[in-house]
Formats: C-alpha cells, sequence, structure tokens
C-alpha cells in the first residue's frame, strides 16, 4: 500500500515538473533583431504602451529583490497563442538604449506556446564590466518585454500588434537584508524599553 502510494506520488511529481516545460521552457527562437524595426524596440524613448497582447504578471512595474535573478511571466488571452512572440532586452546605459538580454536559458526572445503561458528566470550581472555596463547609481536595472504578433512581424506597430512594457528592477546589496533585521531588532528593543 505505501509503496502504490509513493508512486503515485511520484508520478504526480514528474508530470507536474514536466508540465512546466511546456508553459516556455523549451520554446524556440522566434524572431531576430534584424526583423524587428530596431527604432520602436530598441529606442529607449519609446513609450510603454497597455499590456494588450501578453498580461506580466511578474515583474511589478517597479520592484526591489534581495537576489540577483528574477522570475518573469505573463500570460497571453488571445485567440492563437501560439502566435505570440516576447523579446528580452535590458537598457544599456553607455549605449543609451536597450539591447537583447538572454534568460537563463539563453535566450532573449521566445515563443509562447499553445498555453499562452510564459515562465522564464533572468540573471542579473555580476560580471563588474557588465554592471557597470546595465546598472545605474540607484543600484536599478531597466528590463523591456515586447510582445508581438509572429505572424505580423514584418509590420508590426505599436498598440497594435507590438506591446512595449518597461519595469524597474532593484537589486539591493547582498548584505541589505541583514542590516534591515539587524534594524527592524534594535528597534523593537528600543520599543521594549520604552514600554517598561
Amino acid at each position: 500500500m505505501m509503496k502504490r502510494l509513493c508512486s503515485i506520488l511520484l508520478i504526480s511529481i514528474m508530470l507536474v515538473a514536466s508540465g512546466i516545460s511546456v508553459f516556455g521552457y523549451h520554446a524556440k527562437t522566434v524572431v531576430t533583431s534584424d526583423t524587428i524595426d530596431d527604432e520602436v524596440i530598441y529606442d529607449a524613448s519609446t513609450k510603454p504602451t497597455d499590456q494588450f497582447l501578453v498580461k506580466i504578471t511578474r515583474p511589478a512595474a517597479e520592484e526591489c529583490i534581495l537576489k540577483k535573478s528574477l522570475g518573469i511571466c505573463g500570460v497571453t488571452n488571445e485567440d492563437k497563442p501560439g502566435d505570440i512572440g516576447v523579446m528580452l532586452l535590458m537598457y544599456d546605459i553607455k549605449k543609451d538604449e536597450y539591447v537583447d538580454f538572454v534568460n537563463t536559458d539563453r535566450q532573449s526572445n521566445w515563443g509562447l506556446g499553445k498555453f499562452g503561458i510564459f515562465i522564464k528566470e533572468i540573471k542579473f550581472p555580476v560580471d563588474e564590466k557588465e554592471i557597470e555596463k546595465y546598472k545605474n547609481k540607484n543600484d536599478e536595472y531597466k528590463i523591456r518585454l515586447v510582445a508581438f504578433k509572429k505572424s505580423e512581424v514584418d509590420s508590426l506597430k505599436l498598440n497594435d500588434n507590438l506591446q512595449v512594457s518597461d519595469f524597474t528592477i532593484t537589486v539591493l546589496d547582498e548584505g541589505f537584508s541583514d542590516k534591515l533585521i539587524n534594524g527592524i531588532n534594535k528597534l523593537k528593543s528600543i520599543v521594549e524599553k520604552m514600554l517598561k
């Protein structure tokens, strides 16, 4: 009885884990920068659009994180989710423009697939030269997620078949959480002394 229960549990876990890969981890590269209007997508002055093709569920517009990695995800309500492509870019301070940036799957763009969902992880630079290239003085990184209809890649227009979403991610110093906890403990101690 116990062996049967363990087997069912293991099979369930394997099915769930294999289902996650369907949601975006094995999506093929769908576009090159040669096929998209560089002026619109890579230009830092391009204003974000409404999220009409893909609702980005993570990150929020501005987000603070304590780790050097971030999970990004989104979902579409389009009738043909397989026709939706997504590009990931990061703002390059030295070039004053957005540039292709790869996720942990070594992809800077991917398709949503038949379920219309993507789940990806990005790691922020750790090399000093790369950090200088992307991170501003406020420890902020600017990322851009672009969604578009793959079938209309030759005639993309903002707010029609091309969506641009910008996000500012603040990566806090690794020692920040320790400082925060110490500060809270000191404040708690002061309040306890005052109440006595």
